[in-house]
């Protein structure tokens, strides 16, 4: 086996590197600032998503929200990971800090959605984005008017059977 070659002294680094520092027992770790510490029950979280609208794609453009531009219009081949046929999409331009200038396919099914993002603190984006089926429906629930339902589409409040009114005596 052939041996290193040397390493010009004009390519050496004149840095000494951490490494070297370890060794030689020198190393200066920055230490952290000081934080006071919450007992974890103390601190509030919130959702950093907050959806403004959203608009469940049939397929067509009929009855879309004004905010869904028509160009969008696309064709979605065949997903192999979603196993979904070829067929109608959309082609949604989002814009975010975290993927600038990204076109995401709405499939049918999936949703778009105007929705709000908490960056940091003080600091909220507005943007589009598109969300399959499975993932909007696990992590977002309607906010409205209308009654719950039970697991088998039942509302609660129309039980069928009538009442009886309450009899003291027989209890």
């Amino acid at each position: 086996m052939a041996d290193t070659p040397e390493i010009p002294e004009e390519f050496k680094s004149p840095l000494k590197t951490v490494a070297d520092d370890i060794a030689a027992g020198t190393a200066v770790f920055p230490k952290a600032p000081a934080v006071p510490l919450r007992h974890p029950a103390e601190i509030t979280y919130k959702s950093r998503i907050s959806i403004l609208s959203a608009w469940r794609y049939p397929g067509v453009l009929a009855d879309a929200p004004e905010w869904i531009d028509r160009s969008w219009t696309s064709w979605g081949e065949y997903d192999l990971q979603r196993k979904l046929e070829a067929g109608p999409a959309l082609r949604v331009p989002t814009s975010s800090l975290a993927s600038p200038q990204v076109e995401k396919l709405a499939r049918i099914g999936d949703y778009v959605v105007r929705q709000n993002v908490a960056v940091a603190y003080d600091w909220e984006e507005t943007g589009i984005d598109v969300w399959t089926k499975e993932e909007f429906e696990r992590l977002f629930v309607p906010v409205d008017d209308a009654p719950l339902k039970d697991p088998d589409g039942n509302d609660p409040d129309d039980s069928q059977e009538p009442e009886e009114p309450f009899d003291a005596d027989a209890a």
